[in-house]
């Protein structure tokens, strides 16, 4: 349903909070499946899943990631790691 609707500014902002801030690794997912689904995935929600100890949020974030730049909403210069 989500998905049907499109990015609702309200709803991703819920979402990416409960992806960076939940302690439950099957939220985080959740909601990054959500994001990616509505096609609100973007750079800071994806590093949080990079970031994850769960290898499944890693593997999806990685998936979003590759969706993320095919529509051109991020590039690999927001992964690019500064000193």
């Amino acid at each position: 349903m989500l998905q049907e609707k499109g990015a609702n500014p309200v709803v991703s902002e819920m979402l990416a909070g409960l992806m960076a801030s939940s302690p439950d690794a099957t939220v985080r997912l959740r909601a990054l499946w959500a994001l990616h689904a509505m096609g609100a995935a973007n750079a800071e929600t994806i590093k949080a899943g990079l970031a994850s100890e769960d290898p499944y949020l890693r593997a999806w974030s990685i998936q979003s990631f590759s969706h993320c730049a095919m529509s051109r909403r991020c590039s690999g210069k927001d992964f690019r790691k500064t000193r």
